[in-house]
């Protein structure tokens, strides 16, 4: 289009302008979605592996569950006696 310009071909420079702003505008839009749905599906694919991962990653055999379990409940022993020093 600037080359039709400075070959005198009958193209105005508001012609380029106008050819320019509406070339602009449509790469903006078009980039912005192309950009977006990649973005997206990289990251719906991302946590789908990380949900997977951590299902496999997290799961605990019947042994560990019961040591688990075990640590959760068991309370520690406080003594409510005060120290008092002997004489």
């Amino acid at each position: 289009m600037l080359a039709a310009v400075f070959a005198n071909q009958g193209v105005s420079f508001a012609d380029y302008g106008y050819f320019l702003v509406w070339t602009t505008l449509g790469n903006i839009i078009g980039g912005v979605v192309f950009v977006a749905l990649i973005k997206y599906g990289h990251a719906t694919q991302q946590s789908e592996e990380e949900a997977k991962e951590s299902h496999t990653n997290n799961t605990l055999n019947p042994e560990e569950l019961h040591q688990a379990m075990h640590h959760i409940t068991k309370t520690p022993q406080t003594s409510r006696h005060t120290h008092t020093p002997q004489k």
